[in-house]
């Protein structure tokens, strides 16, 4: 896969949609009350009120914004949209018929991957995650975030996978691929590194660690004014 960062546009001006402000709006709304019902520790209060600013800043809010109110509080939505339970952390085991259906649509994202239809394979993988938490299914929508170049969602998907699997040799290789796309090629050296920990005879990880060594060696000797586009082996969907 052929990427070179630097072609990123990024818009001079926040792209905000009035849906998307009112979903903000929404989330501040549950930020203050939490605030307001006494449920947080000074340091919470404090790190509430920065990301508040930041919401605010990051999605153009004013005043008027606030005129909007939810026909129900966002929590509540939340709640009611997923069936949660409250105070129910874990998620319930899945059953056979669970998993069965779950890996069909994780194979229907395999095969819109091999497609380049890479939002329906994501959202193959989110109905498969919602029937079972495979780490193999978000390390596979990890790699349709990548080929969309949504490199943090990405990241956090085979953070996610590990979370659930440390031992899960592809979801570092995977990360340090997003990371290395990223010029993050630091973190992305120790990701190859954890992979080859796991899987030491893996061809893609040796060459990609490689590939991010060198960035590096390139940066300390200030080669990087224009180092070009850099072509990653990927790695294969499970």
């Amino acid at each position: 896969m052929s990427q070179d960062p630097s072609s990123t546009t990024t818009p001079k001006e926040p792209v905000v949609k009035v849906e998307e402000k009112k979903l903000v709006v929404s989330f501040i709304q549950f930020l203050r009350q939490k605030v307001s019902a006494n449920e947080c520790t000074d340091s919470q209060i404090e790190g509430l009120e920065i990301a508040v600013q930041c919401l605010e800043n990051a999605f153009s809010l004013t005043d008027k914004n606030y005129a909007f109110q939810p026909s129900k509080p966002l929590l509540q939505l939340l709640t009611e949209a997923e069936g949660l339970k409250a105070g129910e952390e874990e998620f319930p085991a899945p059953s056979a018929d669970d998993i069965q259906r779950a890996n069909a649509l994780k194979e229907e994202g395999n095969e819109c991957v091999k497609a380049s239809k890479f939002n329906d394979a994501i959202e193959k993988y989110n109905q498969a995650i919602k029937l079972n938490r495979d780490p193999v299914y978000f390390c596979n929508r990890a790699a349709a975030y990548c080929r969309l170049e949504q490199y943090d969602l990405a990241i956090q998907d085979c953070r996610t996978a590990l979370a659930l699997d440390e031992n899960y040799a592809k979801a570092y290789g995977r990360m340090g691929l997003a990371l290395s796309c990223q010029n993050r090629y630091d973190a992305a050296i120790e990701a190859y590194k954890k992979a080859l920990e796991l899987d030491p005879n893996n061809d893609s990880y040796k060459s990609n660690l490689a590939i991010a060594e060198e960035k590096v060696r390139e940066a300390s000797q200030r080669f990087q004014n224009n180092p070009g586009a850099v072509s990653y082996k990927l790695i294969k969907l499970s």
